[in-house]
């Protein structure tokens, strides 16, 4: 049986985990925008979302959902030059 000191530490490292993983989005999503050099609605339309969600997942205000993250994630991988290829 833990102890709860065991518990509390390890409830913490849990919580510490989720926070940093939640927070990769938002981050990766600002990094491509500036890298893109692309306003919140410009990625809001790419992303098919709003310009009021980009904002908050930026913040860590929302967390965007499983679509939504594999769509950044996309986002993030573009370089300008194949954005604006035609």
């Amino acid at each position: 049986m833990r102890n709860s000191t065991s518990r509390a530490s390890e409830y913490s490292l849990q919580i510490q985990i989720y926070i940093e993983l939640m927070a990769a989005p938002s981050s990766a999503l600002h990094e491509a925008r500036r890298r893109l050099d692309l306003t919140q609605a410009q990625a809001a339309q790419l992303l098919a979302t709003s310009q009021a969600n980009i904002s908050a997942y930026e913040r860590g205000r929302l967390v965007p959902g499983r679509i939504v993250a594999e769509r950044i994630d996309a986002l993030a991988a573009l370089t300008p030059e194949s954005l604006y290829a035609t």
